[in-house]
């Protein structure tokens, strides 16, 4: 089934809730809203049709990458089916519970009802769901504004009211987190095209000199301790101090960590904590980090009862800890982390989480081609280039291409090299990717078995990586230039 079928089913299989679910969450997402536009087109059509979808948003910046908009569409479905469902269980069983206390009351059943409201606001507290310890706060002033005098009243009146109070606090604290959180990430999409980032940096500035960002005491509950960290993190990212911005990563899993339930309740903020902390080892080089929070992610999850957004994490650490072996030339692991990933990619579990497999086996493709396993690394890319759902992700599909070139290269592949090199160029210029990069490999490519003395050869790869140098976007988590050349000089 194409991924554009899969958008169509899961959009016609939400309920009304569901939907409205999303465009709430949408709605509170930085930038434009073209993804609610293309959700509410999709969500009109009886049957799929993407020649109307393209002529209806033929004026938008986003039908140049219409596949990856899909994807990106189908992601934030998911994840924010996650959250509604999440916050949806706490929510509606709180919900009901109330009901039920409210019932009791008018019952005049005063006992029941007492202690289904301590129940109500135990189980609120745990959730941090601070608008219904409000509700419960409430009754409870009602209830005691009916009782007779008495010293213990009095008592009981002023504790009521200091809880109320505690509950505001906390709910306006996590209020005020949240809504930073969103003003950054607001800034930080705004400023995105933009290569000075001078006035973002400015105004990400602004948000940070707020006093709840002083440090953490300034946060009251969980979440937000959690916000803060998080915030601070993606503040220092943003500002290039990724020192900083991995000291509060680290600071945030160790914060987790010492609460009682972080396998359990917090197991839904542990996974995105540990997977943030991962990624920025990884662009400062600990590898030896990188390891270790992907053996906590992998070890923490249960896959059985994993959220979408565990899965995908769980199976994006697989491309991760391919390429820190090979980074670390720790090959014997990464054959045993290859052999494990090509079983997964047939687990049921995983039949629908098309877009992460195709990246497991590029990534599969990649470890083998960096430690010098080419006729192991042609039959996975050819895996990956023979699934026909990898025609829907163009830069992925860039990067397979790229890496199937220099696998057949690295095996003297010569007569296929040709017919894969004009097949390859058709593909770059028909989705926009055909730039000097490209025209410089493919030249060196095409004209390497034409020279004869290894001084013309050594010359050749020295004039590649002279012409590379002067392009942009040379990194890449599947191959790397400067490497691959200089192992050749």
């Amino acid at each position: 089934m194409a991924k554009s079928e899969q958008l169509f089913e899961l959009i016609k299989s939400l309920g009304k809730s569901e939907k409205r679910y999303f465009r709430l969450f949408s709605s509170m997402q930085a930038g434009e809203k073209i993804y609610t536009k293309l959700f509410d087109a999709i969500e009109k059509q009886k049957t799929y049709n993407e020649d109307d979808l393209l002529k209806q948003f033929k004026s938008e910046s986003f039908i140049k990458r219409f596949a990856m908009a899909k994807n990106y569409l189908y992601n934030l479905i998911l994840k924010s089916m996650d959250l509604c469902h999440y916050n949806a269980d706490i929510s509606k069983e709180l919900s009901n519970l109330l009901k039920q206390a409210d019932f009791l009351y008018q019952k005049k059943l005063i006992k029941h009802y007492t202690k289904l409201l301590k129940k109500i606001k135990k189980k609120a507290l745990e959730a941090e769901q601070f608008n219904f310890c409000l509700e419960v706060s409430e009754r409870e002033r009602r209830l005691l504004s009916n009782l007779p005098y008495s010293k213990k009243l009095k008592e009981d009146i002023q504790k009521c009211f200091d809880e109320h109070d505690e509950y505001l606090k906390k709910y306006n604290n996590l209020n005020q987190y949240l809504f930073y959180d969103a003003q950054l990430h607001f800034l930080e999409k705004q400023y995105k095209s933009q290569k000075d980032k001078t006035d973002l940096k400015k105004n990400i500035d602004k948000l940070i000199a707020d006093d709840i960002f002083m440090n953490e005491s300034q946060a009251l509950s969980f979440n937000a301790i959690y916000k803060y960290y998080e915030i601070k993190a993606e503040y220092y990212w943003i500002k290039e101090d990724y020192n900083e911005s991995y000291k509060y990563r680290a600071a945030l899993i160790s914060y987790v960590e010492s609460q009682e339930d972080y396998l359990g309740n917090k197991l839904n903020f542990y996974i995105p904590a540990l997977y943030n902390f991962v990624n920025i080892c990884n662009h400062l080089e600990k590898y030896e980090n990188v390891l270790e929070g992907i053996k906590k992610i992998r070890t923490s999850i249960d896959l059985k009862k994993a959220t979408t957004q565990q899965t995908l994490i769980y199976l994006n650490t697989f491309g991760m800890k391919l390429s820190t072996c090979w980074i670390l030339k720790e090959f014997d692991v990464g054959n045993k982390i290859a052999k494990e990933a090509e079983q997964i990619l047939n687990h049921p579990l995983f039949s629908t989480y098309i877009y992460p497999k195709l990246i497991i086996r590029v990534a599969i493709a990649s470890f083998y081609f960096n430690s010098k396993q080419y006729d192991e690394a042609l039959d996975a890319i050819n895996d990956a280039l023979n699934d026909p759902a990898l025609k829907t992700y163009n830069q992925l599909h860039y990067h397979a291409r790229i890496l199937n070139l220099l696998i057949h290269f690295e095996l003297g592949n010569l007569f296929l090299l040709d017919s894969e090199i004009k097949s390859t160029y058709r593909f770059f210029k028909e989705i926009d990717m055909y730039g000097k990069k490209e025209k410089y490999l493919f030249n060196f490519l095409k004209h390497y078995n034409d020279l004869l003395s290894k001084k013309e050869k050594h010359n050749l790869y020295s004039s590649l990586e002279t012409n590379l140098e002067d392009t942009t976007n040379l990194k890449n988590p599947f191959y790397d230039y400067k490497e691959w050349i200089a192992s050749k000089k």
